[in-house]
């Protein structure tokens, strides 16, 4: 029997003359419901929007999203709502969030983004996994960023609900897929029919995987993948399909470490093509669950990954069962989808700029340049130093020059690095403030220019490199 909820979960009315009650399911989703009431039930008028409905006492707990009038002889109202895991879409993550890395688990990412709700919907419940990865997000709904917190974890994953209580719970388990059946399927005694599609247009074997930035500024796996930016299946699976390759770009990843887990994960899931089987049935041994084993005997083991419930005539309900999960990170046309949406994630921009001095040395003081690379530069292209050498000239009048420089040393940070043979010279700093790979931000670097003779030394240091835009202000 349906039930009519408030937003307290306190029920309303039964709808005793609802029919065509059609419930879908699926896999780390948000869930669907539907039903028609005729045009003569007084209580269609109560089902309003953002109201909630449920199939029976212990079943889960969908919020109305609209109805629609049919004017036939018997007109009717056909009603649709979600499950109320989108509730999470009411909230967003306004602005710039960043969390996890080194010291913060999964279940601290997962609580971050529920305590951004305005009002408490949900509650996290059982967290089977913990992780140390880095989240960032930029004016997502809580819905969106919940989703996309086990993507990297690269083993099977699952969400599950209680709706039974408010605040509802939610929590991420660990799918088995290894264990024995939940569920036995047989042609000629529970399957009515049953269907297989197999689509190997998703098929990858030499993932690149790119973050944050953009051009040769975007974040890859190279550093933390012995040099290669790539990663391939195994000769097994090349084999089989040979060398299919494509890009996965995906902003929201600054750090290589965490890029490199997820792309794991999504080669994992896209080096095999994808299989799914829908059958009918009249009764099964058990109910089936989504997440469930199915053995479908002469066929596969396999997992369910969406049962779509007739409520009222079960007979014609159907599961879908698949080889594997099909996550957003699945499927080639996904990863398009996620690369349109980036336009959200594109925090930054290539970045140029100069510091500049010019003074006298006698020959022995030197003439000092200090910069500063900031910590938002998440890649540095380029710091090039440009010296010149000219007379020294005095600064009351009257004007006079003098000194005959050839040469001059040059030190950074304190310590002695070349002597060049030159009035006029250019070099790069780069190589030599480079220490385990990386070039120290935040801090003031200094260059030191000693001419051979009393001189004027003008000096210019430009840095290229690719800032993100994020910060406390937005200036125009």
């Amino acid at each position: 029997m349906l039930e009519l909820l408030d937003r307290q979960m306190r029920k309303i009315e039964i709808l005793e003359n609802a029919y065509n009650i059609r419930e879908t399911e699926s896999l780390n989703a948000v869930n669907h419901l539907e039903f028609i009431l005729p045009d003569t039930d007084i209580k269609a008028a109560a089902c309003l929007p953002f109201l909630f409905v449920r199939f029976g006492e212990s079943g889960d707990a969908y919020r109305l999203i609209g109805n629609g009038f049919v004017l036939t002889e018997k007109g009717h109202y056909l009603f649709k709502a979600e499950h109320v895991f989108a509730l999470l879409i009411d909230d967003i993550l306004e602005g710039d969030h960043r969390v996890g890395n080194i010291g913060t688990w999964t279940r601290e990412s997962i609580q971050y983004v529920l305590d951004r709700q305005l009002t408490e919907n949900w509650v996290l419940g059982d967290c089977e996994f913990d992780r140390q990865f880095e989240y960032e997000w930029t004016d997502e709904t809580l819905l969106s960023a919940i989703l996309s917190i086990p993507q990297p974890i690269g083993e099977p994953f699952m969400w599950t609900f209680d709706t039974s209580t408010y605040p509802f719970r939610l929590n991420l388990v660990r799918l088995n897929m290894d264990r024995n059946p939940d569920i036995y399927v047989r042609a000629g005694k529970n399957a009515l029919r049953i269907g297989r599609e197999e689509d190997a247009t998703t098929v990858v074997t030499r993932l690149y995987p790119k973050g944050d930035g953009e051009g040769v500024n975007s974040l890859t796996i190279a550093n933390v993948n012995n040099g290669v930016p790539y990663l391939q299946s195994p000769p097994e699976i090349v084999e089989k399909y040979g060398i299919v390759q494509r890009v996965w770009r995906d902003k929201r990843f600054t750090v290589a470490q965490n890029l490199l887990d997820a792309a794991k994960a999504m080669l994992l899931d896209l080096q095999e093509p994808f299989e799914q089987y829908e059958v009918e049935f009249e009764l099964l041994d058990d109910r089936p669950q989504i997440g469930s084993i199915v053995e479908i005997v002469g066929f596969k083991r396999t997992v369910i990954t969406q049962i779509q419930w007739r409520h009222d005539e079960m007979s014609q309900t159907k599961i879908s069962v698949a080889n594997k999960p099909r996550t957003a990170a699945g499927t080639i046309s996904a990863m398009s989808n996620r690369q349109r949406i980036q336009a959200n994630y594109a925090l930054g921009s290539t970045f140029f700029y100069s510091e500049n001095t010019m003074d006298n040395s006698d020959g022995v003081a030197p003439v000092e340049l200090r910069f500063r690379i900031p910590f938002q530069m998440a890649v540095i292209n380029e710091i090039r130093c440009f010296v010149r050498l000219s007379q020294f000239r005095t600064t009351a009048p009257p004007i006079q020059r003098f000194g005959n420089a050839t040469q001059f040393e040059v030190r950074l940070n304190g310590q002695y690095l070349m002597t060049i043979h030159a009035t006029e010279n250019q070099f790069s700093l780069v190589p030599h403030l480079l220490q385990n790979s990386t070039i120290q931000r935040g801090i003031f670097h200094t260059v030191e220019i000693v001419p051979n003779d009393a001189a004027r030394v003008d000096i210019s240091c430009y840095i290229q490199g690719f800032v993100r835009s994020t910060g406390t202000y937005a200036i125009t």
